[in-house]
């Protein structure tokens, strides 16, 4: 491809993605106004307006517009929709409505028309059948009339598309333990007072993101089970791995999602010289803020690594610790960070010095401080990426069956029915079988989660654990 075609590929996307963004706020507007206030609303007229232009928009430069549902992410026109933190509340509304009427796709042709546009709105508020989704919806749309509007069923992953490449599940344990090793020879050079590597280091957090972005599932199964390594290294790398991972859900560029991580490696570095134990007054936070401003190697990737290291113990909403003569708002890495430190502290058991929780129950925990002490939204956006028992989590089905959750279930009505690697069945015999459970069988669910339970509890070793993951 030459130079003048990549740039215009390039500005495609982005216009693409910035009508996208008006297209999704439009259709979350004409949903939630109609219902509010009915469909005479003026409001409601100027999202329909709206909605016109952005369909049009595509429908003069592209043919036609195709809004399509992938998992758990809206594609528009064959380009993927990067909404930004702000928008997330839109973004979700649109994912959420269409999948619980099964949509997978929508197409507005040349000639569609603003009483088209209406109709398909009233079709999106009418309740979803609950029986039959698809069935419902689709009759509904016969009967509606819309000559230039099409829709078709979402496509169901299948049980042999829930699989985990093998190499590429090396390469990201790889990657983890890589991250582990340059994490530890960084923190022992503060310790020591020597010159350390940065360079290595955002390697290492780019590897993360780009794992994150290609094999998401095995990366953040990860960071639910303690490693060997120090705990400070085990967390700093942890961290890393669930800000890399909630930064893209939200859509931050690739470069941004490297800061992320290389700021999420660093966020305890002030920690290394400080006896353990607790440190109410956060010390370590102003310690870290000034080793990384007098390591000498300052770059905008390090000044938001001081941001993290400073900051990520404030309150959301202001206070907390340090406490500070001006009063500071956490930026959104910040903020990224601060949910993903809370949640992992309370996996391996370093919050307060309690024991180490569950995943589940350590999401639990997050969720009870969104509002108070983290930001909740963005508390939100993790537990959507996480599930209500998270990537990694040891679970019991109902089945008898042992299994290792592998992803989150992309329907927010079913994130207690995840995607399951099952490895021991009810006789207690190995085996290796994928499943989703929210598979019916008869009307009734065919296997269902009744517990998790720590490694420890079935003498699961670390090297068990990696191969069922």
């Amino acid at each position: 491809m030459t130079k003048t075609a990549e740039n215009l590929t390039s500005a495609l996307s982005s216009s693409t993605r910035k009508y996208g963004k008006a297209l999704v706020t439009s259709i979350f507007v004409t949903t939630k106004v109609s219902k509010l206030y009915g469909y005479e609303h003026q409001n409601f007229e100027d999202g329909i307006t709206g909605f016109l232009k952005v369909v049009n928009f595509f429908v003069r430069n592209e043919g036609s517009t195709t809004l399509a549902v992938v998992n758990e992410f809206l594609v528009l026109n064959e380009t993927s929709l990067k909404i930004d933190l702000g928008g997330y509340q839109s973004y979700r509304h649109v994912v959420d409505i269409l999948r619980e009427r099964e949509v997978g796709e929508v197409v507005f042709h040349d000639g569609v028309e603003r009483a088209e546009l209406i109709r398909f709105i009233r079709l999106l508020n009418q309740t979803a059948n609950e029986d039959d989704p698809w069935a419902g919806f689709s009759q509904a749309f016969q009967r509606a009339n819309l000559e230039h509007v099409e829709v078709s069923k979402i496509e169901i992953t299948a049980e042999s598309e829930l699989s985990v490449d093998p190499d590429a599940r090396q390469a990201a344990i790889h990657a983890y333990y890589r991250t582990m090793d340059a994490t530890s020879e960084a923190q022992e050079a503060f310790k020591e007072g020597a010159r350390w590597n940065p360079k290595r280091l955002k390697r290492s957090a780019q590897n993360i993101v780009d794992l994150v972005m290609s094999e998401e599932s095995t990366i953040l199964a990860l960071t639910s089970m303690n490693h060997g390594a120090s705990p400070a290294v085990n967390h700093a790398t942890n961290c890393t791995i669930l800000s890399a991972a909630l930064g893209a859900k939200i859509g931050l560029p690739k470069r941004t999602l490297g800061d992320l991580a290389f700021a999420s490696l660093m966020h305890d570095v002030g920690k290394v010289e400080l006896p353990d134990g607790p440190d109410p007054k956060c010390a370590h936070a102003l310690e870290g803020a000034r080793k990384l401003l007098l390591s000498g190697r300052v770059s905008n990737s390090v000044i938001r690594a001081m941001n993290v290291a400073l900051l990520h113990h404030r309150a959301y909403g202001g206070g907390g610790s340090p406490s500070l003569s001006v009063d500071i708002d956490p930026c959104l890495l910040t903020g990224i960070v601060s949910v993903c430190n809370t949640y992992d502290r309370y996996v391996i058991g370093t919050s307060g010095g309690a024991d180490p929780l569950l995943p589940a129950e350590a999401l639990s925990k997050v969720i009870e401080l969104g509002g108070k002490t983290l930001d909740p939204l963005l508390v939100r956006v993790f537990v959507n990426l996480m599930g209500l028992f998270p990537v990694g989590s040891l679970v019991r089905l109902d089945s008898g069956e042992l299994a290792t959750v592998t992803r989150s279930n992309p329907k927010s009505e079913l994130l207690h029915r995840p995607y399951v690697r099952v490895f021991s069945s009810a006789s207690g015999e190995n085996c290796d079988l994928f499943a989703d459970l929210s598979e019916l069988t008869g009307g009734e669910f065919k296997r269902s989660i009744v517990g998790s339970f720590h490694p420890e509890e079935i003498e699961l070793d670390l090297g068990e654990y990696l191969s069922v993951i």
